[in-house]
């Protein structure tokens, strides 16, 4: 029986190394090819809800390059030796070993969703303050803020973890450390749910579902357009104002799908409901994580016309 066990793990890890290579692999292509399209079009950068898409491809990069070497993704745990010194140690155990790298990246991009969200809802809801507040300093300042956020709500797990100096070799290695406060340990549990997924993923749903409402049922238009404006261009300024916001709207969504499932899981391991330990569901939804990193250059290019010319000009240039 235990050995049965033992080798369906075994090919349970040899499928999902394969999954998070494919995985890596195409994000690295696709949003390598949105950062080519922003160099090639810098002009789109003036759009202030691209310098969000900027960000999300920048951090899908990052992630992909992270599960590339991070252990125990495409890696497997000992592929590394651990350092013997006591600072090089603690950093590869606290930063690398602990994952630390890669869900802060998530967290990171569910925050660039939100800003997305909040941009959206200013150009529908408040035109005039959207046109002489969200500047580009504000916006690259919130998106400063969303690295921030990915840093700050992820470092509690960085005390979780410490090196050890193996007393029976001379080798190093890393350990996640014991809980001995069970109710503190469940309130940041808790804390860090709401931090990370709870609150972000709420009011992006919210504020799409609030845009998508007002922009069914009235007729809105942004303040560049004045009362003299033609008919056909406040139409035209209508579409490509939900054209965009779809885009957001969608590629936000998925994103939640992808980080939710794992983000609840945790939270109920953490909880005492389970126990967190190598299985074909956590496997799945480790998968589905990291899986918004490639499906985003999809996304830009089935809701945006723009990306589609785009990616027609990049590849008649090869």
């Amino acid at each position: 029986m235990n050995r049965t066990l033992t080798e369906s793990n075994d090919e349970t890890r040899k499928v999902t190394k394969v999954i998070f290579t494919f995985t890596a692999s195409l994000a690295l292509v696709g949003n390598f090819l949105v950062l080519l399209l922003f160099a090639h079009f810098p002009s789109w950068l003036k759009k202030k809800h691209y310098q969000c898409i900027l960000n999300l491809a920048i951090t899908d990069i990052l992630t992909a390059i992270s599960l590339l070497v991070v252990p125990k993704f495409i890696q497997d745990e000992d592929v590394y030796t651990v350092p013997l010194e006591n600072f090089p140690r603690e950093f590869y155990c606290r930063i690398v070993w602990s994952h630390f790298i890669p869900f802060s990246l998530g967290i990171t991009s569910v925050y660039t969703c939100l800003v997305l969200a909040i941009e959206r809802w200013f150009a529908v809801f408040r035109p005039v303050i959207y046109k002489q507040k969200f500047g580009m300093r504000t916006m690259q300042a919130l998106i400063l803020c969303t690295w921030i956020a990915g840093i700050a709500f992820e470092s509690p797990i960085i005390p979780r973890v410490e090196g050890y100096q193996d007393p029976n070799t001379t080798t190093a290695k890393c350990k996640w450390t014991v809980e001995t406060n069970q109710q503190q340990s469940w309130a940041l549990a808790i804390v860090l749910f709401a931090g990370q997924t709870f609150i972000p993923c709420s009011f992006i749903v919210l504020a799409y579902c609030h845009i998508f409402k007002r922009l069914k049922n009235e007729r809105v238009y942004p303040a560049v357009f004045t009362r003299r404006t033609n008919s056909s261009a406040r139409s035209s300024s209508k579409q490509a104002l939900k054209r965009a916001t779809m885009m957001m709207a969608v590629a936000s969504l998925t994103l939640i799908i992808c980080w939710l499932p794992n983000q609840v899981y945790f939270l109920l391991a953490q909880l005492g409901y389970f126990e967190i330990k190598p299985s074909i569901p956590v496997r799945v939804m480790g998968v589905l994580v990291f899986s918004n990193s490639w499906i985003n250059p999809i996304i830009y290019a089935f809701t945006n016309k723009n990306f589609r010319k785009g990616y027609q000009t990049i590849f008649s240039l090869w």
